[in-house]
């Protein structure tokens, strides 16, 4: 125990030598060479001009079958168009009757028949414009024959339907009288008088119509009655949407206190009747 605690040796450092090398550097040397060009095979490839010219030349060939892609396209067009107005004008005879006469419908399977012997003829060779100016003068009185067909059922359908609902707002605006009181009674009125506005277009077009043949053109069309009624429908959408006014609440302190003074005047009131016995 007397004797001391030998000392721990702390390990030695070991010494390290930092060498410097240089590193190699190393030139590039460029040089331009020359080539001499020449072909072993019969074949040359293609030059600049050569190539410009081929794809000049393949530009015209896809220019020249667009041309006569469009071509057959309008041709077809009207041979097509011929066949399916002389069958149709054959099969809905009846149908056709209600909105045409005889002489219209054979003048218009006359133009068709026409037209057919035109593309076999003088119309073989024809360009583009023939064709479409062909189709156009054909088209013209066919449409518009099967036009007057097609509105015979759709403008009688849109006339009811607009009237339902017109007739659905006005039930609407009676009914709102009473349960949303939100709606003023000049916003119901407003409504009112829009539904009266279109009734009356509705009414003044109809009489209009009533007045025309058979063959003439409709006063109005089926697609122009919905338009009529679509800002009255957005107006009764937003009134509909109309929040309710906000009913104010009294504090519960001051409802007691309330409570509290009728319930003493009603005691005072009752002993008043108690002596006056």
């Amino acid at each position: 125990e007397g004797k001391k605690k030998k000392k721990k040796k702390k390990p030695k450092k070991k010494k390290t030598k930092t060498i410097k090398v240089m590193k190699e550097q190393k030139k590039v040397h460029k040089e331009t060479l020359v080539i001499d060009e020449y072909y072993t095979s019969k074949i040359a490839p293609y030059s600049k001009t050569i190539m410009k010219e081929s794809i000049d030349k393949l530009a015209e060939l896809a220019a020249q079958d667009k041309i006569r892609h469009d071509l057959e396209e309008a041709k077809n067009a009207l041979e097509s168009k011929v066949y399916s107005i002389k069958n149709y004008v054959t099969e809905h005879e009846e149908e056709l009757d209600q909105i045409s006469t005889a002489e219209q419908r054979e003048e218009l399977v006359a133009l068709a028949s026409s037209t057919e012997e035109w593309l076999y003829d003088d119309g073989y060779d024809a360009e583009k414009e023939a064709f479409v100016s062909k189709l156009a003068e054909l088209e013209a009185p066919a449409e518009a024959m099967f036009f007057r067909l097609a509105e015979l059922t759709k403008r009688p359908a849109a006339v009811q339907k607009c009237k339902e609902r017109l007739e659905k707002m006005r039930a609407l605006m009676t009914k709102w009288e009473t349960t949303m009181e939100q709606v003023t009674e000049e916003e119901r009125a407003d409504v009112f008088e829009k539904i009266e506005k279109i009734e009356k277009w509705l009414e003044e077009k109809l009489d209009e119509q009533s007045k025309l043949e058979k063959w003439d053109q409709p006063a109005f069309k089926s697609s122009e009655v919905a338009p009529q009624s679509k800002s009255l429908e957005l107006l009764v959408t937003r009134l509909s949407k109309k929040p309710k006014p906000k009913v104010e609440k009294k504090n519960e302190t001051e409802t007691e206190a309330v409570a509290g003074e009728g319930e003493g005047e009603g005691e005072e009131n009752l002993d008043d009747k108690e002596e006056a016995g």
